[in-house]
């Protein structure tokens, strides 16, 4: 008979209510009663089982929910053991794969109590861990250290991060002396570009796995392909029985970075090559090997190309240059070009090693945060010789020492690095104390050594390493990214706090109810439940797609949280009129037309209802939608979908006082830890059930909400889960936390019949205004000077002249990786009769000269309409700002392609253009539509409920005037132009959605040209 024993360890990853809600699906119990007879600290009988299949599966199970169910033989008592009958579950056998339905616990669990110091269990016997002994071990000790050398392999990685991947180990790292054939590897592998080297002694982590009592399941080397293994299996390839060593290094060159990985043992090359084209590219066979691309089937980059030698005694997979260059080392038998005596003597015939020989290019192999972190400390140990790491088992206490030497003949070096090691120890030390308090305790397991050429330091962690390493890890990073915690001038107190109760009624108000607080920049489209949807907007995107932005809006959603996601919008499809569908076929990649996006965006505000000041909150999402190539928003007959609403009926409010550094919160699979912030901050993490926290409120000593300042959220650096960090108006007396105790999710099903956005927008009734007369223009231009202007706001960086013209430049940027940047006002007189046409201005940059080398010449031109500065329009007549005599256009130039530093100064002219005589065209208006001729061409791009937008090329200066008619009528106020992060684009204001589009075009034009020259020396300094 086997015994299932769960001593209360959970798996990495996974947090302790987390698990404990699981085990109560698993096992069909409350909470409270999985926490009460299975987390006591005592070790329990959870079940009792004739074979080791049926152990497996229920192992399995448990550990799917997270949790490490042990095996104990039969003949080995726990002390005070129940009868069979009254074992925690009985009677049923899970699935490997999913939770058996019918799980039974007995409540007499408390019987089943194991003392957890009994040797059936601990498995804490006084013998060095030795093959020999290992067999004869109790099935407890086989357990315990199973668990030590599976979590001992996480560290490494943790520590390594991408140096290597050590995706074969679990068991006891035990000393062995390589063979010659591995030796013959280690020195062809150490080139001259190599800076890492590690190794795994497969076979023998195999067989101690075996003698372990069961197979870990291996984590897959490729990040999100969970399927890794398994599809190994199915080609008949058995990396545990086929792989005997697996070595890999990581090169470094001024040419190139990369990495090979060796595995040796006894192949079937067909297999292997067969198993390589079902799931990549191969590109080309020969006898060097196969070359293939990493891609995978439906991902988009071609991924990279990498080279494969199969034998059936080898397999070296990397980068074709470093696997080209191993090859050579073989065939010629070349000796280390790394010396390998240090690694040798130091970890090189532990079961699992890693060697780092220039420690300066440890982050070359990695990316992201990573990578720079990596680098950052290559930097800071050039002058060490080597890094090396090791991890070994310790049978009394049982645990494992891990074991870092940094080596180097540099002795400032050494005693810096040793001083600096112990101060920041000391620091986490006492940041510990604070905030993680069980972490504390590690500290003083550790212990940082120093000899002549070395320092190093070594750590024990027991049982429970796996939590252990997350935890330390974790109280080390979580308040690298704090906020600054700043105190405030005076308290300010939340003028509209969120309310959070238990629902009497679970239903939920439709939208409608709400008319309230309806306003005229939302139309709904379509109501479905507490929510509406409407179109936002009609854009054309850089595929010539047209893209449908919805919206989502819901009023005083119960309990909805404070950030985080209250719902969800998943679109089913989009039909035409005959059911077709619309939507793109999606070669590769993620579909992102089906995609859920969130409805979570909260904001609390208040209207005036009978006279009264009402309080409310508004929740809104947005979803955006890419049709077919060649789709038009008239071929859109119905838009499916649904939103899924996470109801929450029940709550829980914790308040917790001041000092909050250390106060963990564990409720309802959520786990909130609050670190040190001082008197005017909060500081948190949270990880496990995020969707259960609904808000964490601070008050003050009389318990009202104080507001916030500048906050900070996000991801955790290491480890899951997320942090917080927010300053607030006032001291922090204590802090509410409120938790979702009960949430049910609901179904609303979203149909929308067209995609036109309702148009909702006043026009302010401007008045067109006839072409100027060229000689009129020509005449003023002569009789007036550049305008003295006054800014309203900020001055610019530097004025010059141009004719008759101001130009005043807000911004002249230059630079060597993101280009050249300028952004400027040109003013006129408002005597000049430029206002108007849309093209009568233009300023052109000719040249860039510098102090030391040629001039760069530029053919850059941006164009832009004279508008008056100030003033407004009333019944259709301009009145102007006595206080601003001028006119005045704005436009910007952005050329990322002009990459330059420190130009002297900048040449130009400023174009003044005046149609003699003018023309009208139309076209029809739709998303997309184009008109052009042989030296211009406008495009719709964008309809909202507001205006419509065209995207222009060419020579714009032409164009006198665009509007916008429905049935002959004018819809639009005269048009602008709008220059948007460089990108320059005619826009309509509407009051309905427009047939047809007319142009005014110019026939013949007068340009008056003005040269200037821009002395950027004389930039004011900002």
């Amino acid at each position: 008979m086997i015994k299932l024993v769960f001593a209360g360890d959970v798996i990495t990853g996974f947090e302790r209510g987390q698990v404990i809600s699981q085990l109560a699906k698993l096992l069909k119990r409350d909470e409270a009663q999985i926490r009460r007879m299975l987390f006591s600290g005592k070790a329990v009988v959870v079940k009792k089982v004739a074979t080791d299949e049926e152990a497996y599966k229920w192992r399995k199970a448990f550990a799917n929910a997270g949790a490490v169910l042990m095996v104990s033989a039969g003949d080995q008592e726990p002390a005070d053991t129940a009868p069979d009958d009254e074992s925690v579950a009985a009677g049923h056998s899970p699935k490997p794969a999913a939770v058996e339905p019918g799980i039974a616990v007995d409540e007499s669990l408390d019987e089943n109590a194991a003392d957890a110091n009994d040797s059936a269990v601990t498995g804490a016997v006084a013998e060095e861990p030795t093959l020999a002994s290992e067999a004869s071990r109790s099935p407890g000790i086989r357990r315990r250290n199973k668990v030590y050398v599976l979590l001992g392999a996480l560290v490494l990685v943790a520590i390594a991060l991408t140096v290597f991947v050590l995706w074969v180990s679990r068991p006891l790292w035990q000393g062995a002396q390589l063979d010659d054939q591995q030796q013959r590897w280690a020195e062809a592998l150490a080139s001259p570009d190599t800076y890492a080297l590690a190794h795994v002694d497969v076979a023998r982590a195999v067989q101690l796995e075996g003698l372990a009592g069961t197979q870990a399941d291996l984590p897959s080397p490729v990040s999100g392909d969970d399927d890794f293994w398994q599809s190994l299996a199915r080609a008949g390839i058995d990396v545990r029985k086929q792989i005997a060593h697996m070595w890999l290094a990581g090169t470094h060159s001024a040419k190139h970075t990369g990495a090979v990985i060796v595995l040796s043992g006894v192949f079937s090359p067909d297999k292997v090559k067969s198993w390589l084209g079902e799931r990549y590219t191969i590109e080309s066979e020969s006898e060097e090997g196969l070359m293939f691309r990493t891609s995978r089937a439906n991902a988009c980059d071609a991924g990279t190309t990498m080279r494969a030698v199969i034998g059936a005694d080898r397999i070296i997979v990397g980068d074709p240059a470093s696997v080209e260059q191993l090859q050579m080392r073989l065939e010629q038998k070349a000796p280390a070009s790394q010396s390998l005596q240090r690694w040798q003597e130091v970890s090189a015939n532990q079961l699992a090693s890693l060697a780092v020989f220039i420690p300066e290019n440890i982050g070359e192999a990695a990316g992201g945060m990573s990578g720079m972190m990596l680098k950052s400390v290559g930097a800071a140990a050039q002058p060490a010789e080597g890094l090396y790491l090791d991890l070994e088992p310790v049978a009394v206490p049982p645990g494992v020492e891990l074991r870092t030497q940094v080596f180097s003949q540099d002795a400032e070096f050494i005693n810096n690095s040793y001083q600096a090691f112990d101060e920041r120890i000391a620091e986490w030390r006492a940041e510990a104390k604070k905030n993680w308090p069980e972490v504390a305790g590690l500290y003083d397991r550790l212990e940082v050594t120093r000899s002549d050429d070395s320092v190093g330091a070594t750590v024990f962690f027991d049982r429970h390493l796996q939590r252990d390493v997350s935890r330390w890890v974790s109280s080390i990073f979580s308040g690298m990214f704090s906020s600054p915690g700043e105190a405030p001038t005076e308290e300010q107190l939340e003028s509209n706090p969120p309310v959070f109760t238990n629902l009497a009624n679970a239903e939920v108000k439709p939208y409608a109810s709400y008319s309230d607080f309806h306003n005229s920049f939302f139309t709904p489209t379509a109501e479905t439940g507490p929510f509406a949807i409407a179109v936002e907007s009609l854009t054309l995107n850089d595929q010539q797609q047209l893209e449908v932005a919805l919206k989502t809006l819901a009023y005083n959603l119960p309990n909805a949280p404070t950030r985080g996601s209250a719902a969800s919008m998943t679109l089913v499809d989009v039909l035409d009129a005959q059911g077709q569908s619309l939507l793109p076929t999606v070669e590769c990649g993620e579909d992102k037309n089906l995609a859920p996006s969130e409805i979570g965006s909260s904001m609390t505000s208040t209207a005036f209802v009978d006279g009264e000041q009402v309080a409310y909150t508004s929740t809104q999402g947005s979803k955006a939608i890419a049709l077919d190539t060649g789709v038009s928003a008239s071929d859109v007959a119905e838009v499916k979908g649904y939103i899924d609403y996470r109801q929450v009926n029940a709550i829980e409010k914790i308040v917790l006082q001041q000092p909050l550094a250390g106060q963990v919160i564990e409720r309802n699979g959520l786990m909130v830890r609050f670190m040190d912030a001082g008197k005017h901050a909060l500081q948190y993490r949270y990880s496990g059930e995020v969707d259960n926290l609904l808000h964490v409120a601070a008050l003050n000593k009389d318990g009202k909400a104080l507001s916030s300042g500048s906050a900070m959220w996000g991801g955790t650096l290491i480890g899951s889960g997320k942090t917080a960090s927010v300053d607030y108006h006032g001291e922090v007396d204590r802090i509410e936390v409120v938790i979702a105790k009960n949430a049910e999710v609901k179904r609303y099903p979203v149909s929308i019949n067209t995609v036109w956005p309702a148009v909702n927008n006043s026009l302010f009734g401007a008045k067109a205004l006839p072409l100027a007369d060229p000689d009129a223009v020509q005449k003023a231009l002569k009789a007036t000077q550049p305008p003295s202007v006054t800014y309203s706001w900020q001055k610019p960086v530097l004025e010059t002249v141009a004719g008759p013209a101001t130009l005043a430049f807000q911004s002249l940027e230059f630079d060597d990786r993101f280009g050249m940047n300028i952004s400027f006002s040109a003013y006129l007189s408002n005597g000049v009769p430029l206002v108007g046409a849309l093209g009568a201005g233009a300023v052109r940059l000719t040249a860039l000269e510098f102090a030391n080398s040629e001039p760069q010449a530029l053919a850059n031109t941006v164009y832009f309409p004279f508008v008056h500065d100030g003033g407004y329009w009333m019944n259709g007549e301009y009145q102007p700002d006595e206080q601003k005599p001028w006119i005045k256009g704005d436009a910007t130039f952005r050329d990322r392609d002009t990459k330059v530093t420190s130009p002297e100064r900048i040449q130009g002219e400023l174009l003044l253009n005046v149609a003699d005589a003018s023309h009208v065209e139309e076209f029809a208006f739709e998303i997309g539509a184009t008109w052009q001729d042989e030296g211009l061409s406008l495009q719709v791009t964008e309809f909202n409920p507001r205006e419509v937008i065209l995207s222009f090329n060419g020579n714009v200066s032409r164009v006198v005037a665009v509007r916008a008619k429905r049935n002959g009528e004018l819809v639009s106020d005269p048009a602008k132009m709008r220059n948007m992060f460089g990108e320059a684009g005619v826009v309509l204001a509407l009051n309905d959605r427009p047939d047809t589009l007319e142009l005014e075009l110019a026939d013949s034009l007068t340009t008056e040209r003005y040269p200037f020259e821009v002395n950027l020396a004389e930039v004011a300094a900002p």
